[in-house]
């Protein structure tokens, strides 16, 4: 399969060469990419007490997890 692309107007080095703006100001954006996130959330449950109002509320946004699961930090795979 054979495609033609278009050949780039412009490209300045050093600058944004980005077709489109994007849909969210990257300075309101909390959440990093996902194999950094993972990294950070499983060191996070390490150091969260157990009881403490932070366990809680993990425990009711991944309600389908497993409280040993999320004890471990395991937030991927199956969830049984």
């Amino acid at each position: 399969m054979k495609r033609d692309w278009p050949q780039r107007a412009s490209f300045k080095p050093r600058e944004r060469n980005v077709e489109h703006p994007p849909l969210a100001e990257p300075h309101k954006i909390l959440i990093p990419p996902l194999h950094i996130k993972l990294g950070l959330v499983k060191n996070l449950i390490k150091v969260t007490d157990n009881n403490g109002p932070a366990f809680k509320y993990l425990h009711e946004t991944f309600h389908r997890l497993s409280v040993a699961k999320i004890k471990e930090g395991v937030f991927v795979g199956a969830s049984d």
